[in-house]
Order: C-alpha cells, then structure tokens, then sequence
C-alpha cells in the first residue's frame, strides 16, 4: 500500500484538533509497504496550549525483522531555547527494543543524551540496560559501569540489578546480591548521593524553579506481595525561586507481617529538628478500617510554604502542632484529632501587617475542621473572628461554610512598612460568609470603613513609571 496525507490550517483534522487546543500550520505523512514498510511525518508550527514547536518530524524504515526509527524537533531562536533541538532514535525488534535520546539547546550545547536497550534473554525475563557508558544529564558528564544491568522476571517477579550511574560529585547505584543458588528475592539497595535537583529538571521544560541536594540509602525487599524496606532519604540546601525552603530528612521503615498487612513508621525533620511523625497500618484487612495511622505534627514551621506562594501575596511565620488519628481506606482517610498554631501569623504584602493566629486548639472530628470564635488580631485587640467549618473528606474537593465577623478591628498602622501598598490607621467593621466547595465558593460580604481612618494606597510600580517619565523629560 501506498499512503499520502497533506494538511494545511483550514480542513476537518484541523478543525478538530482546535477543540483540543492543539493546532499547526503544515502535516504531511507519505507511508508504504512494498515488502518493507517506509513512513515519512512531519507538522510545522505546532501548538498546544502555551507551547509552540516550530518543527516536528518523523522517520521509519523497516530492515529485516527491525523497525528503525528517529524522531526531531527542531527550534527557531525564541522557541523554547533549551530545547532547540530534541532527537530520539533507535529501533524495534523481535524481543528487543532500543532508544536513544539527545536535546541540545540554542547554543548548540548538550544538556542530555542518554540510552537504553530493552531485550529479553528468554520468555520470562525482561533486561534493561543504558547506554552510552559515558553519557550527559543536565549539561553534565557522567559515567555508567558497562556490566550494567536490571532485569525482572515476569513469572516469579525476581529483580536482579547492577547499576552505577556517577560523575565526580553525584552517584545513583542500585544493587543485588545475586545468589545462584538461592531464587529467594535478596535485598534490593538504592544509594543516592548528592543527586543535584537542577540537573535532572533541567530535563523538562516547564520544569519548575527548584534546586538542591537529593542523598539516599535504601534496603528494600519484595518476596511476593510482601514489600519491606528501610532507609532514610536527605534534600539538602532545598530552594523554590530563588528562595531556600530548607533541609529536610525522612527516616523511613516499612514491614509486611505475618497477616499480610503493611506497616510503616515515618519521621520528617527540617532544619535538624523533628517536624512530624507517622506511623500505623496502611492495608490491614483484620482491622475495621484497614487504614490505621497515628500522625503527630510535633514543630512544622510554617515558613516553609512562603517559597511557594504567590509572590507579593503573603508570608507565613510560626509553627503547627497537633495530633490526627488517620483512619478509614487509603482512598477515602479520615482525620479525627486537633490542630493548633504556635507563634503563628500571616502577613499580606498589601497590607504589611501581620495578622496574628491564636494558638486555641482547632478540632478536627470526622475530617471536619471545626472553627470557634476563632480570633485573628492585627494592630489593635479587636479581633476578626471565624466561626464555621471546612470539610476535608476530599481534598480535591474541599467543602467549607465559614462566617467571619470583625468590629473596629484595626488593619494598618501608621507607619508605612516597606513593601507594603497600604499606610496610614485603617479601622473596619466586617461581615463575611464563605460557603461553597472548590468548585464553587459563594462569597458575601459588607466592610464599613470607620471614622479614625487616613490611608494612603500606593498603586504598585506607578512611582517607578512616574520616576521614569520625569526623568526622561528632563532637559
């Protein structure tokens, strides 16, 4: 057979694809079998979403028993730079399969290039193993011991594995002990050392603005559906956008028992000091509810989430505590136990005042956190007070019915804080309600500004542009 397709912007295919949020501009895909299969593709100025790829294209060709193949995208300058350049080849047989892959940025450098070879010796195993032996990741030259190799038995589920991947500051290893004689699963060991994060997201190009220090030491063990394994894992030095988040370790210890149900015990300190701990059944089909876990969040300081809000938003401060019973199945859990503040308080960027959390015990019963005159103070005594509830059952999903209620509370000082848009005494009577779910909120609200305020509201970047035009109409 013979196959020839030309598109360009105005067709049915097109049309479709717009549904999608995908388009192009130009497809053409030429295919024949006259005994041995050929294929030509290509789209230029192909977009989905946000992202554009100026030029794509695929080849095939059939040799012997092999399917040959390779694929491209191709960059102009603009278009996504550190990738203008991605290929991947590499072939498909009988049994066998092999890729090869290598993206290069505007410059021309390298940023990755890298293989595998997928074959199976006999009908039940399955081996992997990469190539070359001296291959690129995120810009950087490693090395990889040529005996590699991981392979995996499709009847008896047996893992055997000889892999190190290192350069002269980084390692990946994962190993077994292979005994002959003995077809009993022998430990399975991950050992990860100063894996640098950027390196490896530097791979993806919407990868977000993360670096650090990844280490770990694993032992992990399958016979069957038993699964134990015990090891501690280490991100050093962690920053998001510039900002660092911090150094977090978890020891972690999973074990099968005897009836068949899982149990772990997991620890999580930051910056050297235990924040939180876990430990319980996660399967346990003996028990009523077959997930089990006691959750204690001894000191988890709030700062570390301000890396990852919105940036002129807020900044947290203080510390949680608290203690949850989590029980129920792993794909429906409920928390029952109580949550609490510790020094804690919010600070929106507008208003550069921070509001202060009281440190009242929050409960949390059936996986509904309960609120009680639960009173928020800014600059003055008089609090803005929440009274409701917020619904945890589903957490992609999260219902809430929360009436909030303040009178002369005092929002801003006189004093201008730096970065702050709002300076000047402010005084408010507030009356809120907030129900809904995540898909949905319904929000009311009625503000009264009270006698006693004098604000001042600078519109933000508008002092710059009025210090640039003066300037430029300067003789």
């Amino acid at each position: 057979f013979t196959l020839n397709v030309s598109a360009g912007d105005d067709n049915l295919l097109h049309n479709y694809l717009l549904d999608l949020d995908m388009s192009f501009s130009d497809m053409q895909l030429h295919a024949a079998n006259d005994s041995l299969i050929t294929a030509r593709a290509s789209l230029l100025d192909f977009r989905t979403g946000e992202t554009r790829l100026d030029s794509l294209s695929f080849n095939l060709f059939q040799r012997g028993r092999f399917l040959i193949y390779e694929a491209n995208i191709d960059n102009r300058p603009g278009t996504l730079d550190a990738f203008a350049r991605i290929n991947g080849k590499g072939f498909v047989g009988p049994e066998k399969f092999g890729l090869m892959l290598k993206q290069q940025n505007i410059q021309g450098e390298t940023g990755f290039s890298f293989g595998t070879t997928i074959n199976m010796p006999d009908e039940n195993t399955v081996a992997l193993r990469f190539v070359p032996y001296h291959p690129i990741i995120g810009y950087k030259e490693w090395e990889v011991n040529r005996d590699n190799i991981i392979t995996y038995n499709l009847l008896t589920r047996h893992i055997d594995a000889n892999l190190n991947l290192h350069n002269d500051k980084s390692t990946v290893e994962i190993l077994t002990h292979h005994n002959e004689s003995d077809s009993t699963q022998e430990a399975l060991t991950v050992n990860l050392k100063d894996i640098q994060l950027a390196d490896w997201v530097a791979l993806y190009p919407f990868a977000p603005p993360v670096k650090g220090n990844l280490s770990a030491q694993m032992d992990i063990t399958l016979d069957g559906k038993d699964i134990n394994g015990k090891g501690t894992v280490a991100l050093a030095d962690l920053f998001y956008d510039r900002q660092r988040v911090g150094d977090f370790n978890i020891d972690l210890d999973v074990l099968t028992r005897p009836n068949g149900a899982l149990h772990a015990d997991a620890s999580l300190s930051i910056d050297g000091k235990k924040a939180m701990t876990l430990s319980g059944a996660l399967n346990d089909s003996t028990l009523a509810n077959p997930l089990m876990l006691d959750l204690r969040v001894i000191d988890l300081p709030l700062t570390v989430a301000n890396p990852f809000l919105p940036p002129g938003v807020a900044t947290l401060a203080g510390r949680l505590q608290g203690q949850m019973d989590v029980d129920g199945k792993m794909t429906a859990p409920v928390l029952n136990g109580w949550l609490a503040f510790d020094s804690a308080g919010v600070t929106p960027t507008m208003l550069g005042t921070q509001l202060t959390l009281p440190s009242d015990s929050i409960p949390v019963v059936n996986s509904m956190v309960r609120f009680n005159s639960f009173a928020i103070k800014a600059v003055n005594e008089n609090p803005l007070t929440i009274n409701g509830w917020v619904d945890l059952s589903d957490l992609a999903l999260m219902k809430m019915d929360l009436a909030m209620a303040a009178r002369n509370m005092q929002l801003t000082g006189s004093k201008r804080i730096r970065s702050a848009d709002v300076y000047g005494k402010s005084f408010v009577d507030l009356d809120a309600r907030v129900k809904g779910d995540m898909r949905y909120l319904n929000v009311t609200a009625e503000a009264d500004i009270l006698p006693g305020t004098n604000v001042t509201y600078i519109v933000p970047g508008l002092t710059n542009e009025i210090a640039r035009q003066s300037n430029q109409d300067m003789v």
